[in-house]
């Protein structure tokens, strides 16, 4: 049993911070009350809220700003000499914060108003502020245990990023503009991220002579997908068409004002439809290719293709009417 949790240890971290992020959101979502948002904030207003450390709780909340983690973003991409490791930080830097974007718009909680010390934009759950200030600082922990070898500057700085972490997150609770709850969640899931993103990082941050190979083919990767996606609009008609439908369904979207929810069930059909139909054009050409004679298995492979894309435009389109008809009548 020891050696199963040693093993697995840490995505049974994962998997609590998870479940325990699920029940909070599904709580949030109800409009439930939480009892720990109004006991936490209590407790600092009792022993803390001040007007002598309110500038200290501001100054700590500024290293968890968008401009600042931007910033120092950009610097660590400038001073770090190894590429994947800096395209690797800003790449999942962009992944989390539009993580909490999303999740923030689905869900769509107010921020606190009675007790603000300063003014914020935006809804409330999870905190951006928590969240991203755990992913960036926390990965920086990893990458300073992982490539510095100077044992002072690891003694100083990683008690000095962690302890940073938690500042930020208690002084969005002090300034009035999270609950309680915003801040646990954000640290939730993205010590949930993190966890993973170290994982894969054991393989995508090996370090060998072929690190480099590994990474320019994971680079040329995509450059060949988009010029399948390219050769398929250029030379397919019902690609243009999908895509044709696709810009007015963004067009109405943004006149009839649909919510997030109904934009990101949108985003997902034209995800599947084009990707159905470029799946389509690679199973056509590659039966063209192989089978040059009249073949009634290759004539049935192309139909059953074509019409799994025509399955799913219908279904799409019964979809679209649903959301758009109500606005429209």
């Amino acid at each position: 049993m020891k050696s199963f949790i040693n093993k697995y240890l840490k995505w049974i971290i994962v998997v609590l911070c998870l479940s325990v992020f699920f029940i909070i959101s599904v709580t949030v979502y109800h409009k439930s009350a939480i009892g720990i948002d109004t006991r936490f904030y209590n407790f600092l207003e009792t022993h803390l809220i001040s007007d002598e450390f309110t500038p200290i709780v501001k100054f700590f909340t500024f290293f968890g700003n968008a401009s600042f983690i931007i910033s120092l973003s950009v610097a660590l991409f400038i001073l770090i000499k190894d590429r994947n490791i800096s395209l690797y930080l800003i790449i999942n830097l962009c992944i989390i914060a539009l993580l909490n974007y999303i999740i923030k718009n689905i869900l769509q909680r107010e921020r606190p108003v009675e007790f603000r010390l300063i003014e914020e934009r935006g809804y409330s759950f999870p905190s951006g502020h928590s969240m991203v200030s755990l992913f960036f600082y926390g990965l920086l922990i990893f990458f300073i245990c992982k490539y510095v070898k100077n044992t002072y500057i690891k003694i100083v700085s990683i008690p000095v990023l962690g302890f940073l972490i938690i500042c930020i997150g208690i002084s969005r609770i002090y300034l009035g503009v999270h609950y309680t709850t915003d801040v646990l969640a954000g640290f939730l899931i993205s010590l949930a991220y993190l966890i993973f993103i170290i994982n894969c990082s054991n393989k995508f941050l090996k370090e060998d002579k072929g690190m480099k190979e590994r990474f320019n083919k994971f680079l040329l990767s995509f450059k060949y997908a988009f010029i399948g996606i390219f050769e398929t609009i250029k030379n397919e008609r019902n690609i243009k068409i999908h895509i044709l439908a696709m810009l007015l369904v963004i067009i109405f979207g943004v006149l009839f004002e649909i919510s997030i929810i109904e934009w990101i069930i949108c985003i997902i059909l034209f995800g599947v439809v084009i990707s159905a139909e470029i799946f389509n054009t690679a199973i056509e050409n590659i039966v063209d290719n192989l089978i040059q004679e009249p073949n009634e298995y290759a004539r049935m492979a192309k139909d059953a293709s074509a019409g799994a894309v025509l399955v799913l435009a219908i279904c799409s389109a019964i979809v679209g009417g649903f959301i758009f008809l109500p606005k429209i009548l």
